[in-house]
């Protein structure tokens, strides 16, 4: 876990162009978020910050490589249906509250000039799950265990808190990687997601189908399903590739053929051939479309360290 931010001597300034100015109602919300943020979300002045390369984006936002007080950080520029969200405060004071090797934590806030707001997180040297996965034969077998594995410790914490914190979007592009293992990012924002665009929440080929259905609240049994798909599952064999379907998203046009497939179908990414039998029932029932059939993270947590220890024999 990185240390909370604090002030000290400011270093030279070096930032790259900031992207999409703001709608001239940013000012009202961010006055908001100073006010009522927790004191443990520690206010970053701008430049103080040295941002770097864009690394990402995604639903919730640009993510860029930046540098603070001689740290190397990530640098997360939030989508403005977050920042306009009534309920990011509570979300970010609820994130600032988790404390887990492998939960990406936040280490404070910043504001731009164009009253753009951008959290600094942790720096995670591996990048994305989802980046590696592009280039490594990632399998149960071998490098994807560990990552599994310290996904679902993550996982259980999350939901082992009161309430149950509900991630809704368990992406392969929200896990990030370092030489500590792997970490989960961007809890929370999926259902922010919801309030203000699609009625559903993250990806739909990693959402569960009572999600896609509008059937239910996000719940753990939620989570569980989008693991399934993003670590089991994740040679994505499916009739249409992914880089599609995120294109097709990112016009605001859900997939509906796709949608029903899973909904209705029962498509799944099919599991590698290399896949332990006990790994595969796993899997089938991770992505099982009764939410009551899916195990719990606690259980899945077992199974699997059970299986490394025996490919370790």
């Amino acid at each position: 876990m990185g240390n909370r931010a604090t002030t000290t001597k400011k270093p030279s300034v070096q930032h790259t162009s900031v992207p999409c100015a703001p709608k001239p109602t940013s000012s009202k919300y961010l006055t908001n978020f100073k006010a009522t943020v927790a004191t443990s979300v520690a206010p970053i002045p701008w430049d103080a910050l040295q941002l770097g390369q864009s690394l990402s984006r995604s639903s919730s936002g640009q993510l860029y490589q930046g540098t603070y007080c001689g740290k190397t950080i990530t640098v997360q520029r939030l989508a403005d249906y977050l920042v306009q969200s009534p309920s990011l405060v509570s979300t970010i004071n609820s994130i600032s509250t988790l404390q887990h090797p492998n939960v990406v934590s936040i280490l404070g806030y910043s504001c731009d000039p164009h009253d753009n707001l951008h959290l600094v997180t942790d720096w995670m040297a591996g990048g994305s799950l989802a980046s590696a996965l592009q280039c490594f034969n990632l399998s149960m077998t071998g490098r994807m265990m560990p990552i599994a594995i310290d996904v679902c410790r993550a996982m259980v914490y999350l939901h082992a808190q009161t309430p149950a914190f509900i991630h809704g979007n368990l992406t392969s592009g929200n896990i990030f990687l370092s030489d500590k293992g792997a970490h989960v990012a961007d809890m929370g924002f999926a259902a922010l997601e919801g309030e203000e665009t699609l009625p559903l929440c993250g990806v739909p080929m990693w959402t569960a189908p009572e999600v896609l259905l509008g059937d239910e609240n996000l719940g753990e049994k939620a989570d569980v399903y989008s693991f399934g798909i993003g670590t089991c599952g994740n040679k994505y064999e499916l009739e249409r590739p992914p880089s599609l379907v995120l294109a097709e998203l990112h016009t605001g046009s859900p997939p509906i053929q796709l949608l029903r497939a899973i909904v209705a179908d029962g498509l799944r990414p099919m599991m590698p051939k290399s896949a332990s039998a006990e790994v595969k029932l796993l899997y089938e029932r991770c992505v099982s479309v009764k939410p009551t059939e899916r195990p719990a993270f606690a259980e899945i947590l077992t199974i699997l360290e059970t299986q490394r220890q025996a490919t370790q024999r």
